[in-house]
């Protein structure tokens, strides 16, 4: 049977050189269907040659095809994808938008089911399989920074899944094996030996706690995106919808997720158009009628129900599932969830000693654990998108900065409105080019005054006498900057 099957394979990949492009996929899926399916022993000794036969077909139908072949193949045996992962790197790579988009799919469905498969199960070459993965997420995270909408909203699905991975479900009686895998979870990870006498006992080839801190930079990271002067109407929907999602699959976060949810709604993004704007809350008011229904949302509800109420939701549908009047005995059924992860920092989350849940705080709230350390164990791109992130919220000028560091007892500083890496950079050009301009014209004690004239009426300011002495500014502010969200110091 394995040798008449083979031959199948054979004539399949020689008629597939000689067909069009159609031929060619349904070619490969008949393929697929021979050696995933009828005899997964063939796919050793063939995925190889079906790799390098339709890799590089010029036409963008058959690489997608391939990736499927190379999800299916994943599927039925996880080792093969420390095989498939250059091909799945160079297809990332692709000039057809389409084949990418492909490919940030099949790693947000391949990378649940191969984890569990490395944390829960004895598959062979898990530490190769677990290098592969660790490949493949950084290679899609890159992605954020694609210009291109699809793409980006793929690889905003993939960080749905890394922080549903990376955080810890909840209590569930149903133990069984599939069922956990289907669902895999931090809870499951396995922690790192005590001591390197049993190392060999333990899982050398991942850390328990950087995943843990991973998962919640990533979670702060849409919190981010959500207020981010430039994101994207479809990158706006689709935060929301992954928002909605871990909310529901991880109870533990549904209060954090209900806060900012209820944040943006009342103060909804002003670069959008009235038409963008109304297709997002359109699906705000979807998601947060679903979280409205999830049983572990009730405690909630003061939070919740204005903002529905403002999104127009039917009364006949608040009133239904209102639980504003029962949460004692709500939170008697639904408090099963673990919040460890909440009170692992003692500042992060406050925790109310007879109710025993986490405070609704917002994602707009920084925790207080992402730090040089934390940052040092993101991929690269991922790093710099916190940083770059994070610099939006430093003030517009010089005085409102100092203001920042040394506020008084009754002052009241407005928002900053942010100042982006696009612009800091063009400062910093610009400033530069005025000062060799100045020294080289009229000498050093002309350079102060001739940089504020040409940086503008922002910068200049930021150069006037009145300030503090540049010793003094430059200790304060490397002492303050510890304490903003995100700085580029954390991220060196």
């Amino acid at each position: 049977m394995a040798s008449e099957t083979a031959q199948q394979v054979i004539a399949l990949r020689n008629e597939a050189q000689l067909s069009n492009a159609r031929g060619k996929v349904d070619a490969l899926r008949q393929i697929q269907e021979l050696t995933t399916k009828k005899d997964p022993t063939l796919l050793e000794g063939f995925l190889e040659e079906l790799l390098e036969q339709f890799q590089v077909d010029p036409d963008a139908s058959v690489r997608k095809g391939l990736v499927e072949f190379i999800e299916e193949a994943c599927k039925t045996d996880p080792l093969l994808l420390t095989r498939c992962i250059a091909s799945l790197t160079a297809l990332l790579r692709d000039e057809n938008i389409n084949v990418v988009k492909r490919v940030i799919q099949c790693a947000t469905t391949l990378y649940r089911p191969l984890v569990g498969a490395v944390v829960l199960t004895n598959v062979r070459g898990e530490a190769e399989i677990w290098a592969a993965l660790e490949t493949l997420k950084s290679n899609v995270l890159v992605l954020l920074q694609s210009p291109n909408e699809g793409v980006r909203s793929a690889a905003l699905k993939f960080v749905e899944i890394l922080i549903l991975t990376y955080t810890r479900a909840p209590r569930s009686t149903d133990q069984s094996l599939l069922r956990r895998m289907e669902d895999i979870s931090l809870s499951d990870f396995r922690d790192a030996p005590a001591s390197t006498s049993t190392a060999n006992a333990g899982t050398p080839f991942y850390n328990k706690e950087a995943l843990r801190k991973e998962g919640q930079a990533l979670f702060f990271l849409f919190g981010q995106l959500l207020t981010a002067h430039d994101t994207t109407q479809a990158s706006l929907s689709t935060i929301v919808s992954s928002l909605s999602t871990v909310a529901r699959m991880r109870p533990a976060l549904m209060g954090r997720v209900i806060s900012s949810l209820s944040d943006f709604e009342s103060s909804p993004p002003r670069h959008l158009s009235p038409s963008q704007l109304e297709s997002v809350r359109r699906t705000l008011k979807q998601q947060m009628v679903l979280i409205l229904k999830h049983e572990a949302s009730a405690e909630f509800h003061d939070r919740l129900m204005p903002a529905l109420e403002k999104l127009e939701v039917d009364a006949s549908t608040r009133n239904m599932y209102d639980k504003r009047g029962v949460v004692g005995q709500a939170r008697a059924e639904t408090d099963d969830f673990d919040d460890s992860m909440f009170t692992a920092s003692s500042s992060a989350v406050e925790v109310d000693s007879t109710a025993k849940r986490p405070r609704a705080e917002s994602l707009f709230e920084y925790p207080p654990h992402i730090n040089a350390e934390t940052l040092s164990r993101l991929p690269v791109p991922l790093a710099v998108e916190l940083v770059m992130l994070s610099m939006q919220r430093l003030p517009p000028t010089y005085e409102d900065f100092l203001a920042l560091l040394t506020p008084s007892s009754n002052a009241v500083v407005a928002p900053p409105t942010g100042l982006t890496a696009r612009a800091s950079k063009v400062v910093g050009r610009e400033q530069q080019a005025a000062a060799a301009a100045a020294a080289g014209a009229s000498g050093r004690p002309a350079r102060r005054e001739s940089v504020g004239k040409e940086r503008g009426p922002v910068l200049a300011a930021a150069n006037k006498p009145a300030a503090l002495p540049q010793a003094t500014s430059a200790s304060t502010s490397a002492s303050s900057l510890s304490t903003m969200p995100v700085t580029a110091a954390a991220a060196a």
